[in-house]
């Protein structure tokens, strides 16, 4: 099962200062109290084709994959 997830939030603080931290998913479960932890599986930088995976409280672990990068 694939799940497409979009979300948009505005931070007041200059896009330096929040685009590394926002773009690397092993930040995730500072901000989404559901994941204990995000591993990123490829090597090199993060970018189009990046892929973590996650370990959530409840339920299977889960994969996600960089589509697109916004800036």
């Amino acid at each position: 099962m694939t799940v497409h997830i979009d979300g948009e939030i505005v931070i007041a603080r200059p896009i330096e200062a929040v685009f590394d931290l926002g773009a690397d998913e092993r930040n995730a479960p500072r901000y989404n109290l559901t994941m204990l932890k995000v591993e990123k599986l490829t090597e090199g930088p993060i970018g189009v084709g990046t892929r973590y995976r996650a370990t959530m409280m409840r339920g299977r672990p889960m994969g996600s994959v960089v589509r697109r990068m916004l800036v």
